[in-house]
């Protein structure tokens, strides 16, 4: 049962009360009340408590890990997110940005083929995204490799971009894109296999630009993703038609997208090899 009705986890009052039965819990997760029951031999209501969920705050984000089993590595699994937080993100002060609203896309291709075409290197901006395109200087573009579980794609734009524009990937399905007065993040949600769910969070500076200059910039944020979409769903049916075959990197650029494939063929392998064996 979600406890929480509004989807960014806002409380009106100092307890979180279930809307099925109306058990009432504190904000420490310990159960203050239950209705009928009494005659309920050995309750004890000290003894009830929501499963404690290991936060971490880095930048504006707060990551949770839902591994019950295991909450002491969770500084261990961040250590990726906060080296390019520290690197890329901290110095464009993006901790000040307000969050304002999120998108859903349903697509209709796998979702490993989404985060391939985000690591392409921008090798496919200049002939599928011609406005975006405009405002990059693309033979400034760099392609880093920090680890194996993350990469970052970085150049400079115009006057409207306000300097560099980063895009950062954490594997295995975060995006953060920083730009000028606004950021966005993608998170990639696989729905089966050919499907996947496609969530954007939208977030400006109200301290640099105003409301209506972001309704503009998010107009040409949905430009980009119709784009993209109409890309990815495409090579989803490449990949099902009976003419496809292995296709070849092109090292300058991709190097990014095949790091994700290392990474997520070592851990496929991993999982095989402990688990189906």
């Amino acid at each position: 049962m979600c406890l929480l009705q509004d989807h960014q986890g806002h409380l009106q009052s100092n307890e979180i009360v279930c809307p099925y039965h109306g058990w009432i819990y504190d904000l420490n997760g310990r159960l203050k009340k239950a209705l009928r029951l009494k005659s309920i031999e050995q309750f004890k209501a000290s003894k009830i408590r929501l499963k404690p969920i290991a936060i971490h705050t880095i930048g504006p984000f707060i990551y949770l890990n839902l591994n019950f089993l295991n909450h002491s590595t969770i500084e261990n699994d961040l250590s990726t997110i906060e080296h390019i937080h520290k690197k890329y993100l901290q110095s464009t002060n993006y901790e000040q940005m307000q969050f304002v609203t999120r998108e859903s896309y349903p697509v209709k291709c796998n979702w490993k083929i989404f985060v391939d075409n985000y690591l392409d290197g921008g090798y496919h901006v200049p002939y599928a995204h011609k406005q975006l395109d405009s405002i990059l200087n693309m033979n400034e573009y760099k392609i880093v490799i920090e680890d194996g579980k993350s990469s970052v794609q970085y150049c400079t734009g115009s006057q409207r971009t306000q300097g560099s524009v980063i895009f950062a990937y954490i594997y295995p399905n975060l995006m953060i894109n920083r730009y000028g007065s606004f950021m966005d993040t993608n998170i990639v949600v696989p729905i089966d296999e050919c499907n996947c769910l496609v969530h954007i969070d939208y977030y400006y500076c109200p301290q640099t630009t105003t409301k209506s200059v972001e309704e503009n910039e998010r107009n040409d944020s949905r430009r980009v993703q119709k784009e993209d979409i109409y890309l990815c769903e495409n090579v989803q049916l490449g990949l099902q038609s009976q003419a496809y075959d292995t296709g070849r990197y092109v090292p300058t650029v991709e190097h990014a997208m095949h790091s994700f494939h290392q990474t997520l063929f070592n851990e496929l392998e991993s999982y095989y090899d402990n688990h189906m064996k």
